[in-house]
């Protein structure tokens, strides 16, 4: 049910993780749900892990500025254009840094993707396919 799920994941974003593969896949809900934690005043990531994507999973490290609702949310969003630009706005500058690092290479390569991500974070260029470098 996504107002149950909403409400768990307002309260803690890493409630997703519990969520069916849908409402994860989901932009909107996503969106969303990454927003009612930054409205609520939660800090991204109040663990203060890492994030990175390897093999079909998110792993967990060191410190990291990252809302804990996007570690469980399904990889594919990272390749949506629709669900990157408004995410950047959302994000603080070091979690856009992060979510750039994880976009998709063709959203790498996404110029207008690019320049959302460097207008927040000028380091995310690291990331930028060698074409926009």
């Amino acid at each position: 049910d996504r107002e149950v799920v909403l409400t768990a994941v307002k309260q803690d974003g890493e409630a997703l993780r519990f969520a069916s593969e849908e409402l994860r896949a989901d932009r909107e809900f996503v969106l969303a749900a990454v927003q009612q934690q930054r409205t609520r005043g939660r800090e991204p990531s109040s663990s203060g892990r890492h994030l990175s994507f390897q093999g079909g999973q998110y792993h967990l490290g060191a410190r990291d500025s990252f809302p804990g609702a996007l570690r469980y949310s399904s990889q594919h969003l990272f390749g949506d254009r629709d669900f990157l630009l408004p995410l950047f706005q959302t994000l603080s500058d070091k979690g856009v840094g992060k979510a750039f690092k994880l976009a998709s290479a063709a959203m790498r390569a996404d110029k207008g993707v690019v320049l959302a991500a460097v207008e927040k974070n000028g380091l995310a260029l690291e990331h930028a396919s060698e074409e926009l470098r």
